[in-house]
């Protein structure tokens, strides 16, 4: 992140700087809590005459498919004015959501002069590890989830980018859980976590109270709609190895695995 400006507002981890030309600095995890603030501080930046938008990226560790959309929309306003977004030090598993999404086009890349290191972590041959939250149907499942799922990976083998992939599609996860499964439950159930790691990989399961629904119903996301939602099984599909639902007594339940990686691979 570039040091030595003030800020002139802060909305949790969205910053706009109040040196010129103003930027956007976003840090930490963004999701879809803080997607509507990220929408309203581009648009008041954009408003102000920004052009081009620029949005420093270099601390931010997590980007739901929310975030993404927020920064889409961003992307769509400014070139209505005839200027374009910037993204400042963005990092391997954002550029890859835009490719994945092929939204790259929509934005420009510039680097920045101090590039913050992967942390490569090796196996530790740790004995098997499972997880078991219950996490009520609010927006602190999500941060409380993460950090729960970060101390079970550490120390197991998995890289930098498999490790942000399964962040990814557990918050993805979660997020539909509080969107859809909670808002439709009669009981006072909230959301489950489960997760294994063993030699292989990981199991996640994400259960919610919900009626559940079927996957294969789902059309087509385009996240140039700009809606909030609706990229969620698209990303976790995208980024695990397998992904299956279920329902049963207990709610709705989605499965995923991810392969850890050998060496070699």
């Amino acid at each position: 992140m570039w040091m030595g400006s003030s800020v002139s507002l802060i909305e949790k981890n969205i910053v706009i700087s109040s040196d010129e030309p103003k930027r956007l600095i976003l840090s930490g995890a963004l999701d879809y809590d803080d997607s509507p603030d990220l929408r309203r501080c581009a648009d008041t930046l954009l408003a102000e005459g920004a052009a081009p938008l620029r949005v420093d990226v270099c601390d931010l560790d997590f980007l739901d498919s929310s975030g993404l959309s927020a920064l889409v929309h961003a992307a769509l306003v400014a070139r209505e004015r005839g200027t374009f977004v910037c993204l400042i030090g963005a990092h391997e598993q954002l550029q890859r959501l835009l490719r994945m999404t092929r939204m790259e086009s929509l934005f420009r890349l510039e680097d920045t002069e101090t590039v913050r290191p992967a942390r490569v972590e090796s196996s530790l041959d740790l004995s098997p590890g499972e997880l078991h939250l219950d996490l009520p149907c609010n927006l602190t499942a999500l941060g409380t989830a993460r950090e729960a799922l970060n101390r079970l990976l550490d120390g197991r083998g998995f890289t930098p980018g498999q490790r942000a992939d399964i962040q990814l599609a557990l918050g993805e996860a979660i997020a539909n859980a509080l969107r859809h499964g909670c808002p439709q439950s009669k009981t006072d159930q909230g959301v489950q976590v489960h997760a294994c790691c063993d030699g292989d990989g990981l199991l996640l399961e994400v259960t919610d109270p919900g009626p559940g629904f079927d996957p294969a119903l789902l059309p087509l996301p385009d996240v140039t709609l700009l809606k909030e939602g609706g990229m969620g099984v698209f990303f976790m599909r995208s980024v695990m190895d397998t992904v299956t639902y279920h329902h049963d007594g207990r709610g709705n339940t989605v499965t995923m695995t991810k392969r850890r990686a050998l060496p070699g691979d």
